[in-house]
């Protein structure tokens, strides 16, 4: 819900911070069904298709992540963090991790 929130402010500072927490969630909870790899990338790799339908979907998102982290002047849109934003929540309601 909070990272829903952070869209809804629909300002550059919350939506940047809403793909973050939602890499972060997934991440944290990948870890907890004990993938191995030392980074999200490496535990990325173990997920297929037949586990989380938009894996392809994941990837984009946890790569814009590294960008807007990596590089502040990278123009955000609300449209390209909803999509990010969305593909994890599908992603962990396949997983059952939420409803």
């Amino acid at each position: 819900q909070k990272i829903l929130l952070r869209l809804d402010k629909n300002d550059e500072a919350n939506l940047r911070l809403a793909l973050i927490e939602a890499d972060n969630l997934f991440d944290d909870l990948i870890k907890q069904i004990r993938l191995p790899g030392e980074s999200m990338a490496d535990r990325l790799k173990y997920i297929d298709s037949s586990q989380v339908s938009n894996i392809d979907e994941i990837w984009r998102a946890h790569k814009l992540r590294n960008v807007i982290v990596h590089n502040s002047e990278y123009p955000v849109t609300r449209g390209e963090m909803e999509f990010s934003v969305s593909a994890y929540q599908k992603a962990l309601k396949e997983l059952e991790f939420i409803d």
